[in-house]
């Protein structure tokens, strides 16, 4: 019953892909005997058959909600409560992120794993190895500047300007 509910809901919000996921992912669990399952975008299926890890990587809509909707910070704060709730196990990056899963949605601070990136072994590393594609058609400027980042307000693009500049 529940998958059907879950089909009908997830129908209306073009999610059924979800739901076909459900059963396809807790067979592949069953067959080859998977015990745990991480997923490190802020996403978690509806495993049964192992555990589950989960990555999150910020609450951002809660320190700046100008920069959200009404409707992403509410989708926003039931997908957290959701990944939450059947999560084994919480990884993040940063050690305040850890604090506000706790202290906003209240997670037992044993259920969260602080795990900093190897700052030494990031995987665009693997990309300067590949030739370079020719991107005269965009006129570019021989030396230009590429930053790949929304541009909302509390990245600071002003001062990563001022730094280049100075």
């Amino acid at each position: 019953h529940c998958i059907n509910y879950w089909n009908i809901i997830s129908g209306k919000l073009h999610h059924s892909f979800r739901a076909k996921n459900y059963y396809y992912l807790n067979s592949l669990c069953t067959k080859y005997k998977i015990d745990i399952v991480h997923f490190p975008a802020q996403y978690n299926p509806l495993i049964i058959r192992a555990k589950k890890i989960c990555t999150m990587h910020d609450v951002q809509e809660l320190y700046f909600p100008d920069y959200f909707t009404p409707e992403e910070r509410r989708d926003r704060a039931i997908d957290a409560v959701d990944r939450i709730k059947i999560a084994d196990l919480i990884v993040v990056s940063y050690k305040h992120v850890k604090n506000d899963l706790i202290r906003y949605f209240k997670v037992p601070e044993n259920k969260i794993l602080v795990c900093l990136l190897d700052m030494k072994n990031l995987w665009f590393k693997k990309l300067e190895l590949k030739p370079r594609q020719d991107i005269s058609f965009l006129n570019l400027p021989e030396k230009f500047l590429l930053y790949p980042a929304n541009t909302w307000k509390h990245n600071n693009h002003i001062g990563l300007v001022e730094a280049v500049s100075y």
